[in-house]
């Protein structure tokens, strides 16, 4: 059965955040949302989620408020999913998107 894909990710493309204006900008939300929920496992739910639609159990026990929100579907990540889905083929392609993703969901707490 064939799946359609939102994006075209060849197999030597390389992610590039420029090439996705509304990345920053979904992520941006998200982040809004995620203010009120504790950040313990933030970015490994995240990404795994987005990978994936999976968490690790421990993480859900240790978080159970962000898990239930990821799992929701109510933060604005479908297109970093379909980001992720369309990219399945190359595998630099996705462990670049997830870097950054990793990077864009880790808060720095104020002070430090």
């Amino acid at each position: 059965m064939f799946k359609y894909q939102k994006f075209l990710i060849r197999s030597t493309d390389h992610f590039d955040p420029a090439s996705y204006p509304l990345l920053e900008e979904k992520i941006s939300s998200a982040l809004i949302e995620l203010e009120a929920v504790p950040s313990l496992y933030r970015t490994e739910m995240l990404v795994s989620f987005l990978k994936g639609q999976s968490m690790e159990p421990a993480w859900v026990a240790g978080n159970p408020d962000l898990a239930e929100l990821i799992s929701s579907k109510e933060l604005p990540l479908a297109d970093i999913e379909a980001l992720f889905e369309s990219g399945k083929g190359n595998a630099a392609f996705i462990s670049e998107l997830e870097a950054y993703i990793k990077q864009q969901f880790t808060v720095v707490p104020v002070g430090s």
